[in-house]
């Protein structure tokens, strides 16, 4: 193979024209034909036999060529990465794949948008207010009061049922007089307050007793999933079988041994403290961070290549949708139409593809490497936090490549922070001498030039850290698009 033509264009895409030689295609070309002969069968030869030039001769001169080339597309990609040193930051497409008549060559020409060129701004010195990392009381009871909720009991009570109770009942549901379809329900177990049927259904149950029959009526909402039963009146013959009240365990130290490690209710109270202390601390550092990056992400040129942002769209939505437990084609399907939710990601993905971009060129300035300490570092606390030794951790790990890189973000990250001040309080803006009031005009071109602002968060892609890293692998290519835009739009999704 040879590279004729190349260039790193706009937005630091590299446009290559690769050429592969007359002897060099007929190589390709026979390895086709060695491969597919097998399954080739021509009058008079025997299955997988026949030659090379009868099977040209029969099917024409160009059967084994579009796999010939095609077979090579990425060999002729991973040529120009490795010839011109490139850093391919998102998948690779081909402008054209072709054989010409003339030089009895084979012409593919390419684009790969290559890592691009960061231009980074200050990052050091600078100062953004840190919100208080407080914890109060109440969190801490809260926290208790949920555990304790998880860990009561349902029993049968001889009393009146009242908020909170659990009632166990039949019901027919009649609209004008007709029983309608999936209003019927036998030995249903009903929370009172739950709010899980019909608004009114269930406060017309309160002071119900055991063996009660009881008439609720109640109007169908007007955003009721049935359009049929839309602010329609109806009524429901309920029969009360049981009355069943949670009783929840004693706050004392034995509760605190059941739930927990700790043998004190004190000392079960001080760990919860302590978790959300950390948690408290995380977000003030993160809410901190934000603000820095706001202002580095601000102060930096880069010039990013649509595909670049198309692939971490796709990324982040491909995390969103692992969360959510369904696979990426049916999370797309939900949110595809949403013409907010579009918005967002894509504000988010370019966002947060800046802020990785500048803290990996601070990485760079700062000379900050992951070391094998800190990677044992981050693994001892995910055990801590999974109450597992750090050797089992590493198994819940996916990616390890993403990991770590999420891991060294956080370093980097760290010294941001450590060149940075943090402030309580805004600083109060000093006074201005009055100017002369705007034109119309002036203050509509002052909206329009004034920037939105970003926000990003390191910690947060160490904790996300999955398909963020850029590709380092053997580059991808994508078979003639119609145009470089629609190929970027269509293949990155």
């Amino acid at each position: 193979m040879e590279i004729r033509q190349f260039e790193l264009g706009a937005k630091n895409v590299a446009a290559a024209k690769v050429v592969i030689t007359k002897d060099k295609f007929e190589t390709f070309v026979n390895e086709v034909y060695l491969k597919q002969r097998k399954n080739i069968s021509l009058p008079g030869f025997r299955k997988g036999k026949a030659p090379r030039k009868m099977i040209e001769k029969f099917y024409g001169e160009r059967i084994f060529w579009d796999d010939a080339i095609n077979d090579n597309l990425g060999a002729a990609l991973e040529f120009v990465v490795k010839e011109k040193e490139l850093k391919p930051a998102a998948q690779a497409w081909i402008d054209k794949a072709d054989y010409n008549e003339e030089t009895k060559e084979v012409e593919i020409e390419l684009s790969v948008p290559n890592y691009p060129v960061v231009e980074l701004g200050q990052y050091r010195g600078l100062s953004a207010v840190k919100p208080a990392a407080t914890v109060d009381e109440a969190a801490i009871d809260a926290r208790i009061e949920s555990v304790r909720e998880r860990n009561g009991s349902v029993v049968t009570c001889d009393r009146p049922a009242k908020k909170g109770d659990t009632v166990v009942i039949d019901y027919v549901g009649y609209v004008d007089g007709t029983a309608f379809p999936g209003g019927k329900g036998e030995n249903h177990s009903l929370e009172l307050g739950s709010n899980s049927f019909i608004p009114g259904f269930e406060d017309q149950l309160f002071g119900a007793k055991a063996e009660e029959d009881r008439e609720v009526n109640v109007t169908f909402p007007a955003e009721y999933h049935a359009e049929e039963f839309q602010n329609k009146d109806a009524s429901f013959k309920v029969h009360v079988h049981e009355v069943k009240e949670k009783l929840l365990p004693q706050l004392d130290d034995d509760f605190a041994k059941d739930v927990s490690e700790f043998d004190t209710l004190a000392e079960y109270r001080d760990s919860i403290r302590k978790e959300l202390q950390e948690r408290a601390d995380d977000g003030a550092r993160d809410a901190f961070l934000d603000k820095l990056m706001e202002q580095i992400t601000a102060n930096t040129a880069i010039d990013l290549h649509e595909s670049l942002i198309e692939d971490r769209k796709q990324q982040l939505i491909e995390r969103q949708a692992a969360r959510m437990g369904i696979d990426y084609e049916t999370y797309n399907k939900l949110v595809g139409n949403d013409a907010e939710f579009t918005k967002t990601i894509n504000e988010n993905a370019e966002k947060n593809l800046r802020s990785e971009l500048c803290l990996a060129e601070i990485g760079k300035l700062e000379n900050v490497e992951l070391t094998d300490e800190d990677k044992e570092r981050e693994y001892s606390k995910l055990a801590e936090n999974y109450g597992v030794d750090a050797e089992s951790v590493k198994t819940f790990v996916d990616n390890t490549a993403a990991f770590e890189h999420g891991v060294l973000l956080t370093k980097i990250a760290d010294v941001i922070i450590a060149n940075s001040t943090a402030l309580e309080a805004e600083p109060e803006a000093e006074e201005k001498p009055a100017k002369a009031k705007k034109t119309v005009k002036a203050k509509a071109s002052a909206v329009e030039d004034a920037e939105p602002k970003s926000k990003s968060s390191a910690k947060k892609k160490s904790d996300e850290a999955g398909a963020d890293v850029p590709s380092e692998d053997k580059p991808k290519t994508v078979r003639k698009p119609k145009s470089k835009k629609a190929d970027t739009e269509e293949e990155t999704k």
